[in-house]
């Protein structure tokens, strides 16, 4: 999961039989060729969180977000956030495949976004992923499948959630004609 993340994600999923493990994102799209924006946060509990930092997994982790987010680590009675609430974490990142193409209209780019959470972490149980993408008025949706749409403050939000008790597989998946800028 997470181009830069796998590895560790991965290594969180062998934790996942101490607790439970949500992930809650905001994907702001901007224009091609500025970096998205937006926020995440991963949640998992006290017990999940020492074994990732009794062998520094959670240092490695940290790491990798670092290289495009602001990442903190938050505690919260049992649970520990490993998040970057600050609106300015480039999300782009977040996603196993990310790439953009050029569009049959002249000035887009047509790009595509996919994180999957693979079958040995969808089996387990206690997981949840609450995605939302929000696109600019002057961008059109050209494949997705997400759950439903809401319109706030004039923009179109995509919304995925998955409950891991319900569901054992997860796929963020969306391609965005995205204008590039004038």
């Amino acid at each position: 999961m997470f181009k830069d993340l796998k590895t560790p994600i991965l290594l969180i999923a062998s934790c996942l039989l101490t607790g439970c493990f949500q992930i809650e994102g905001v994907h702001i799209l901007h224009r091609f060729g500025e970096t998205d924006t937006g926020a995440y946060r991963i949640t998992m509990n006290r017990l999940t969180y020492a074994a990732l930092n009794s062998d520094n997994k959670y240092s490695g982790m940290l790491d990798q977000l670092r290289k495009w987010s602001r990442p903190t680590t938050r505690i919260d009675g049992d649970s520990v956030h490993l998040e970057d609430t600050s609106g300015k974490a480039s999300m782009e990142h977040f996603y196993d495949r990310y790439n953009c193409k050029a569009a049959p209209l002249s000035g887009s780019r047509d790009c595509t976004f996919a994180l999957n959470i693979p079958k040995e972490l969808g089996s387990m149980p206690n997981w949840s992923i609450d995605w939302e993408v929000v696109l600019q008025p002057d961008m059109k949706v050209i494949a997705s499948n997400h759950q439903r749409t809401r319109r706030e403050d004039g923009l179109d939000r995509l919304i995925w959630y998955f409950d891991g008790n319900r569901v054992s597989q997860a796929s963020v998946d969306f391609t965005v004609r995205i204008p590039s800028p004038q």
